[in-house]
């Protein structure tokens, strides 16, 4: 099998097997929500603080799935790192330091997302613009600082064609990438869109009242958790392995 192949394969689980269920559950979920809500029997206070599973079926399996598939595929990449580990005579690569770094941005990400669904909750939309640009912000960092990170294996002869090891670590670290610019897709519809809604003063009253939309967001929040925890399982994983 060529890298050609490799990555055709990649892509397409990726995309089909995980990204695909997670932005399908997003996009649908406020439909769904909105379906059982019924305005004269529920209050709104009400509404806000459910689950963002709540009554939505095709969103939670979505978000199982998509997660379950990453998890599966990081586990199946590790597990094959470290059952080759054993055969192999040379020096490993030296561990680039900026990934240390976009480990730490995303982190800070993953607090200011956190703040969005809160700054919904009370209705804050000055707090909930300025969360929603830190964390897109804090994103483009981190995939900058991915960018450069491996230009720093590239500086190094470390390419993905290469020694096996320094292929695991683009295939892992890309695949994550993926992970979050998969993330940044939905946020950055979720911002603009709510900047548009903003700039209508009857609109803006109402977006707060709309139980579909903090589902989504907290739906977005778990998943924006779940890439950072796995980031930081990746560099420990790596780190570990080549001290």
């Amino acid at each position: 099998m060529s890298i050609s192949d490799i990555y055709y394969f990649l892509w397409h689980f990726e995309f089909d097997i995980i990204l695909k269920p997670f932005l399908l559950s997003i996009v649908s979920i406020e439909k769904l929500t909105l379906a059982k809500y019924n305005p004269y029997t529920e209050k709104v206070e009400d509404v806000k603080q459910a689950s963002p599973f709540a009554g939505n079926n095709f969103g939670k399996m979505g978000l199982i799935v998509g997660l379950g598939g990453s998890t599966s595929l990081f586990l199946a990449f590790m597990v094959a790192y470290l059952y080759s580990k054993p055969n192999w005579t040379w020096t490993l690569l030296s561990f680039p330091k900026l990934f240390l770094v976009s480990a730490v941005v995303l982190v800070l990400s993953s607090f200011s997302i956190r703040q969005i669904p809160k700054a919904f909750a009370a209705d804050d939309a000055p707090r909930m613009k300025k969360m929603f640009i830190y964390t897109i912000v804090l994103t483009s960092i981190f995939v900058v600082t991915q960018i450069m990170g491996w230009g720093e294996l590239i500086s190094e002869n470390i390419v993905i064609g290469g020694k096996p090891d320094g292929s695991y670590l683009y295939i892992i670290s890309g695949i994550h990438a993926l992970h979050v610019v998969g993330g940044l897709i939905p946020l950055l519809i979720f911002y603009f869109s709510f900047k548009k809604i903003q700039a209508n003063p009857v609109n803006s009253l109402l977006y707060f009242s709309k139980p579909g939309e903090l589902a989504k967001l907290k739906m977005l929040e778990i998943y924006w958790h779940f890439v950072d925890i796995v980031w930081l399982i990746i560099l420990l994983f790596f780190l570990f392995n080549h001290l």
